[in-house]
């Protein structure tokens, strides 16, 4: 199964492996890094680094739910749009596991991603999302459940 949904993965992932944190090539370095800037709100923060997050079987997930939803509704068109999302650096590792499960991560209530986020220092990372939405201009997004959205990138900051 992982094959065959890794035929259909981005083109600049790792095809030999299911889960995995990896450095990025020079222009999805550059791309990325210029896409977090427009979409941080703190002026103090620098970026230190940035990793692109592969899971195959969440990223599988999405692929079967954009699929649905286009069945399940015929006449609206649904993208994947990058949103992002705030995380204590301490609980990158749950977030990682369990794909941002609210529960697993300390949140109350179920999550938003966001076009625009305000990390307050380096005792936080960046979650960068790609997520399924009929509409290309919302601000924030809240997933129905998790195979709604794939984690993208991990963004750590220096203050």
């Amino acid at each position: 199964m992982e094959e065959i949904i890794l035929k259909h993965a981005p083109s600049c992932w790792t095809k030999s492996t299911i889960v995995g944190q990896y450095e990025l090539s020079a222009n999805e370095l550059n791309d990325i890094s210029a896409e977090v800037k427009r979409a941080i709100r703190s002026t103090h923060l620098k970026i230190s680094s940035i990793k692109r997050y592969q899971n195959v079987y969440d990223y599988g997930q999405v692929l079967i739910r954009e699929q649905l939803l286009t069945v399940i509704n015929p006449g609206i068109q649904y993208y994947r749009v990058r949103r992002f999302f705030v995380l204590a650096k301490h609980r990158l590792t749950a977030g990682l596991d369990y794909n941002l499960d609210y529960r697993r991560i300390g949140r109350c209530s179920e999550l938003t991603f966001r076009k625009e986020v305000a990390p307050s220092d380096s005792s936080e990372v960046l979650i960068v999302v790609q997520i399924i939405t009929d509409n290309l201009n919302l601000s924030s997004i809240q997933p129905k459940n998790n195979a709604d959205y794939f984690i993208d990138y991990i963004v750590e900051f220096q203050d």
